[in-house]
């Protein structure tokens, strides 16, 4: 009889307490201060923090002013405990909360002097449009 009302209340209890998988992305540049783009939306500038809801191709753009603009397809898998069937213990029945944080790291190659020199980009522009 006392194994008949455990099992309801243990169901009760894991019922009452859901699991929670915390995702976040970190974006990083050397150097710091790179405006980013994500999937075309602003984020910030790095380094920039911030959470995401589901795996896959990220696309991910970094800027700043004298250095080349990066550009990257970034893959991000989802870990083990995030895959079918597993996924619905971690997500909802799980006691506690999962961190699942990912950090890239991008370096900024400077551009050559006569690109990073807003007047010589002028000149090189208006002389292209001439005939």
């Amino acid at each position: 009889m006392r194994r008949l009302v455990l099992l309801p209340l243990l169901f009760l209890l894991l019922a009452a307490a859901p699991g929670c998988v915390r995702r976040g992305l970190v974006v990083e540049s050397e150097p710091p201060g790179a405006e980013v783009w994500i999937d075309g939306d602003p984020a910030g500038l790095t380094p920039v923090r911030l959470s995401f809801s589901h795996y896959g191709a990220r696309e991910i753009v970094l800027s700043k002013g004298g250095y080349a603009l990066v550009k990257r397809l970034q893959d991000i898998q989802a870990p083990w405990y995030e895959r079918f069937p597993i996924d619905f213990l971690t997500e909802n029945l799980w006691p506690g909360t999962l961190v699942d944080e990912r950090y890239f790291v991008y370096t900024l190659q400077p551009l050559p002097p006569e690109q990073a020199d807003p007047d010589k980009v002028y000149e090189r522009a208006k002389a292209m449009q001439e005939p």
